[in-house]
């Protein structure tokens, strides 16, 4: 097994030239650093073999994270822009980084709090998988995702375009609809609060009526007026709308 310590995660020339890389076997992959920095133009969360096994492209560059934690907010990604400054500097909460087997592992200290990463990929599908776990903790912790900081180079606020344009905009700035379902619930578990989870869903009704006739956008644009786009009719935002509400309903 490969790990480091904060021996190399605390040192960010030496954290991020350590890199890591998971494949789904038909030519897509996922690849980074130890550090969390973007340093190479392929690294990113989703670099997808549109063409399989060429035509690779970066569909996702990766997570924006930050935690809440006793009272205090802190960024668990890391940056480098473009002028060279580090922001969104989290390589210094690294505790622990290893591979289990070909999957990267992070340990980030936040606190008394530990915090788990884990990244892989489905085999045979464009698709990763990042989950966070929290492992110790003396309170309550809010984890907070965004797939891509609107000053970062790549960001697109809307789903428009030529089809490299459109599907480089997936993940890069636009919401995709079916998350809503999975965030209303968990607001609901974290503050118990019924009708305030609810009132997440509440406005796809009427939205039900002004894209696709009784049904759900793949995806909304990420700046005013946050126009629906994409395909106008997404089964899982849909499934998902419809499972967090019936969920949520006073007499579940």
């Amino acid at each position: 097994m490969i790990e480091f310590g904060r021996e190399t995660t605390g040192r960010l020339p030496v954290a991020e030239s350590r890199e890591w890389l998971c494949a789904n076997g038909v030519g897509g992959f996922a690849s980074g650093t130890v550090a969390g920095l973007r340093t190479r133009r392929y690294h990113g969360l989703l670099v997808a073999a549109l063409k399989p096994p060429v035509g690779r492209t970066v569909l996702v560059s990766g997570l924006e994270a930050r935690v809440e934690y006793d009272g205090r907010p802190l960024a668990l990604a890391s940056n480098r822009w473009a002028d060279g400054t580090i922001a969104s500097d989290g390589h210094p909460l690294i505790e622990r980084f290893q591979l289990d087997g070909t999957t990267p592992v992070w340990h980030y200290a936040c606190a008394d709090a530990l915090i788990e990463k884990r990244v892989w990929m489905e085999p045979g599908a464009d698709t990763t998988y990042v989950r966070y776990r929290l492992l110790r903790a003396g309170g309550p912790a809010r984890l907070a995702l965004s797939s891509l900081a609107p000053g970062e180079p790549g960001y697109q606020s809307r789903y428009a375009g030529g089809p490299g344009e459109r599907d480089g905009a997936y993940h890069q700035g636009t919401a995709w609809a079916w998350l809503l379902g999975p965030f209303a619930l968990a607001h609901y578990r974290l503050h118990g609060d019924r009708e305030a989870a609810r009132a997440f869903l509440a406005p796809m009704a009427q939205h039900l009526a002004d894209h696709g006739l009784g049904s759900i956008a793949e995806v909304f644009g990420a700046e005013p007026p946050f126009r629906p786009d994409g395909c106008i009719a997404q089964a899982w935002s849909v499934a998902e709308t419809l499972r967090a509400w019936c969920e949520l309903a006073p007499d579940a």
